[in-house]
């Protein structure tokens, strides 16, 4: 894991060893309290059968055993936090295949279709203002910088693009499910969430009186990986597979420069996003079906694109593996993630 840790290049404030002296101090803790509890338990039967002056000296006792009990309550509850935090910083393990480095160590796979773009390529803001199919001086008025109205051929082109994804996803076997856009914060970081720059995190915050630790989802994995939160799934009822649809919101603190230009790392965008409950030995084979149905989808769509098999340093606190489909941006001169 430390190991795992270095090739990723995550802080070097996260330190294996406290955390499990943190865990094996819970673990402890908990035997304590709960040795204490099962004493104040036979200290309640003793009291059933004792004589007046016996109890007297019960109550004492008994006085004294709730004290212990609630100190070593409120030690187990602080180490428990601390365990977890530091716990919560330690990544997943990752795929034995993964390149190791930076985004410049990406794996190519393969390369699609050939480019059919002509020599006078332009932006995709050039053509969307063009034709009158995004406003992003009235969003900017309306909501700030990073929004954008989509109107005319534009807000039929997603909405028909979306409903394809999702049809061709049931034909794939995945449930059709419209997700909540508002969230947890503790189901955020119980999907493991968590931002390697905390500076720059993504997430937008909201609350309203009675609801003050909730965010806007910034994908509809989060929601769908909370669908079956606290219940167990019986072996032969997965893969569960699900199609999520929502609208997704990040702050792309940092962002700057033509990757940030138009339409491209936004605040809110729309998402159709493939998600699967599987046995653990299946994940591998689903991760390759999901894959392998997103390269049919952008082959249908006639794009030019290559899949990457993604470096330890772009792989999420929660990732084994990754793979990124970006697809040529002639007004660009470059590849993008889509």
């Amino acid at each position: 894991m430390r190991k795992n840790i270095k090739e990723r290049n995550l802080s070097i404030d996260i330190n294996i060893d406290t955390a499990l002296e943190k865990y094996r101090e819970f673990g402890k803790l908990q035997y304590d309290v709960n040795c204490l509890r099962e004493a104040k338990t036979a200290l309640s039967r003793k009291f059933s059968r004792a004589d007046k002056e016996e109890k007297g000296k019960l109550l004492i006792e008994a006085q004294a055993l709730k004290v212990q009990i609630q100190e070593k309550e409120d030690l187990l509850s602080q180490t428990e936090k601390l365990a977890l935090n530091l716990a919560s910083a330690i990544p997943n393990f990752t795929h034995p295949s993964a390149p190791i480095g930076n985004q410049e160590t990406a794996r190519e796979l393969k390369i699609v279709n050939q480019r059919k773009y002509n020599d006078t390529n332009r932006e995709h803001v050039e053509l969307c203002l063009q034709h009158k199919m995004v406003n992003f001086s009235s969003a900017a008025q309306v909501s700030g910088a990073k929004f954008y109205y989509l109107e005319n051929d534009g807000a039929l082109l997603e909405m028909t693009l979306t409903q394809i994804a999702m049809l061709e996803a049931v034909k794939a076997g995945f449930t059709p499910t419209l997700t909540p856009d508002v969230v947890r914060e503790d189901v955020v970081a119980a999907c493991g969430f968590n931002p390697r720059d905390p500076v720059h995190n993504q997430t937008f915050k909201v609350s309203f009186p009675g609801h003050p630790d909730l965010c806007l989802a910034a994908t509809s994995e989060i929601p769908l990986a909370a669908y079956n939160l606290n219940a167990i799934l019986e072996k032969q009822t997965l893969p569960s597979k699900k199609a999520g649809l929502s609208h997704c919101f990040r702050a792309e603190a940092g962002s700057t420069g033509s990757e940030s230009r138009g339409l491209y790392r936004v605040h809110q965008f729309t998402k159709v996003e493939l998600f699967a409950f599987t046995a653990p030995e299946d994940s591998e084979k689903i991760t390759n079906e999901i894959l392998a149905f997103q390269e049919r989808f952008f082959s249908s769509l006639g794009l030019h694109y290559r899949v990457l098999e993604m470096p330890t340093e772009e792989l999420g606190a929660s990732a084994f593996q990754k793979y990124d489909i970006e697809a040529w941006l002639p007004g660009q001169n470059r590849w993008g993630e889509v």
